[in-house]
């Protein structure tokens, strides 16, 4: 919720730093810019008196004037002093908060995707609750900086430049990514594998409603204060309060022996793969080691028909799914450009954003939370298998000791879910085409509201296109390790989410706000097209297309399976969904 609360003001905070240093001047008979001071120094001495940050961010909605320039002694050629929209809709301001915000989004993104696997192994070797705290921390450690920054921007370092110390933090920290990470370890560490899915989406939807409800608060603050600043005390109040939380109560779900085992088999592992080698191939192997979790994704030789007399040839199935998954999350990094577009084209306040954004994060809870359940539940009747013959009963189950009868009963059922899941994909991303079209072609603010949240329907897209993706996976072998699958997808997700797409969107919107600023939004329609495009080449898998290997580990992967192996004369039990466990009854 607090994090929430501050996504309209953070927007607004960038505007009216930026519009500080490159101040739009107006003349009684001529509009200009002020020459911008420079970006890197910010000693330059000024004869004027700045207003703080708490001045009434939605005065132009009422009858009290505001001035975002006040000057000490005013001059005759200033009496026209620019306010607030007019800073929100200058290009070159607009131009300059672009290319800020997508610095820092990346900068924070780029350090998130390097740290998260590593702050993941660490909360496995040491608990849960030291990652989750530490993580938070760096959220806090963001709020206070655009604090420090609006207070003291004359005399940081790099003037508003000195953001990007806390989202560089926020990134080594381990970001949102660790966050949520470590929370559903967390949940998995304390729930039997039978409670998992429940409690899981429960976490899902609270965490939908904070986002639905942190920016109203954040809206009701700004009209009661007048300050783009106090959603920021907000954010730090209750991420602090949080920190505490954590840390002073919430009991460590890691236990002990847990633990102490992976930290044993990290040390074993690192004594393998290192052995041997100098600490400048140690770094390397260890950096080209963070994108060995997409090799699950390359194409495999696959038999076609299941018959292994005929030639086989390369699925790309797995490849074109996340490349379109890659493609739509890179979406997510055109949020701050749209708020950035609403706030100058139709002289939204940042309690209209807040409310905005409210209302996105709402229409997409109830549409993920209810509407699609429902659809899903309505068309994913399983199909009825008839008796191949007539003394066979209609509902043949097969003995669990039987895996390849059981695959074979399965399928009909499976490919139906399949044809689902991808055909609920591509209609969410012809929903998200229609939306962006819609949003190009009004003028009207009402109208742009409402094709941004028409678009919060197409979020049946990301659980759709996942459970297709895992269903690929499992034919071609991948049975009892979706965990490699989901990992590549996180690394593909953070890619398009936190580095690509806010870089891609912050420069097209930076070169274009000038001359088209809606640009960014038909780049949108193109990326969303071509996303839908590689969806167009998958196919929905059918029992034949296994390769003779996957084959062989499907049937393996039928029964838990369990390795014994001899650690401190002690039994090591490993199952499929449970952690080690020791037994130290010696047989």
């Amino acid at each position: 919720m607090g994090g929430a609360a501050i996504i309209a003001p953070r927007v607004e905070m960038y505007t009216l730093l930026v519009c500080r240093v490159h101040v739009p001047e107006y003349e009684p008979n001529n509009i200009h810019l002020v020459q911008p001071l420079s970006m890197l120094s910010m000693n330059t001495t000024r004869n004027e008196d700045w207003f703080t940050l708490d001045v009434p961010s939605i005065a132009h909605e009422s009858a009290r004037p505001m001035s975002l320039y006040i000057p000490a002694s005013p001059a005759p050629s200033r009496q026209l002093f620019p306010d607030r929209n007019q800073c929100a809709s200058d290009p070159v301001v607009q131009a300059v908060v672009a290319q800020l915000s997508a610095v820092l989004i990346t900068t924070m993104g780029v350090l998130s995707c390097l740290t998260t696997a590593w702050w993941g192994s660490f909360s496995d070797r040491f608990g849960r609750i030291p990652v989750m705290g530490i993580s938070m921390l760096g959220f806090l450690a963001n709020n206070l900086t655009f604090i420090v920054t609006a207070f003291f921007l004359d005399y940081l370092p790099g003037g508003y430049w000195f953001l990007i110390f806390g989202f560089a933090l926020e990134g080594v920290l381990g970001g949102m990514s660790t966050v949520i990470a470590s929370s559903y370890g967390y949940l998995a560490d304390s729930t039997h594998h039978s409670e998992r899915s429940r409690i899981f989406s429960l976490s899902l939807g609270t965490t939908y409603s904070g986002a639905a409800l942190g920016p109203v608060i954040g809206g009701v603050l700004i009209r009661a204060t007048g300050s783009a600043l106090s959603p920021f005390y907000l954010a730090v109040t209750v991420h602090t309060l949080y920190v505490m939380y954590i840390f002073l109560v919430i009991p460590e779900s890691q236990t002990k022996a847990r633990a102490t085992g992976a930290r044993q088999r990290r040390q074993v592992s690192l004594e393998r793969r290192y052995n041997g080698l100098s600490r400048v191939r140690v770094i390397l192997k260890s950096t080209i080691g963070l994108l060995s979790p997409l090799a699950v994704l390359l194409p495999e030789r696959v038999i076609v028909g299941g018959n292994t007399l005929k030639r086989s040839k390369r699925d790309w199935s797995l490849c074109f799914i996340t490349a379109s998954y890659g493609i739509a999350m890179s979406l997510a990094g055109i949020l701050t450009y749209l708020l950035q577009y609403a706030a100058g084209t139709f002289k939204w306040s940042p309690e209209t954003i807040s409310y905005f954004v409210s209302s996105m994060g709402a229409t997409r809870a109830l549409f993920l939370a209810v509407i699609l359940p429902a659809i899903i539940k309505l068309l994913k009747q399983a199909p009825l298998q008839l008796p191949t013959n007539p003394d066979e009963p209609l509902q043949d189950l097969p003995s669990s000791s039987d895996p390849t009868r059981q695959n074979t009963a399965n399928t009909p059922s499976s490919s139906h879910s399949s044809k689902l899941d991808l055909t609920i994909a591509r209609v969410s991303l012809v929903v998200d085409i229609i939306a962006l079209l819609v949003v190009i072609l009004t003028s009207n603010g009402l109208l742009f509201a409402c094709g941004a949240i028409l678009q919060a329907l197409g979020a049946g897209y990301l659980p759709a296109v996942q459970a297709f993706a895992l269903e690929v996976y499992n034919r071609r072998g991948g049975k009892g390790e979706p965990g490699k699958l989901f990992g590549a997808i996180s690394v593909v997700q953070a890619l398009g989410s936190q580095i690509l797409g806010p870089a891609l969107y912050g420069f097209v919107y930076y070169k274009t706000v000038a001359i088209y600023p809606r640009a960014i939004f038909l780049l949108s329609v193109v990326l969303m097209m071509v996303s839908l495009g590689l969806l167009a080449l998958v196919r929905v898998p059918t029992t034949g297309e296994e390769d003779v290997e996957g084959a062989r580990l499907n049937d393996e992967t039928q029964a838990p399976e369990i390795q014994i192996s001899m650690m401190n004369d002690a039994l090591v039990h490993v199952d499929d969904d449970e952690e080690p466990r020791r037994d130290d009854q010696t047989t």
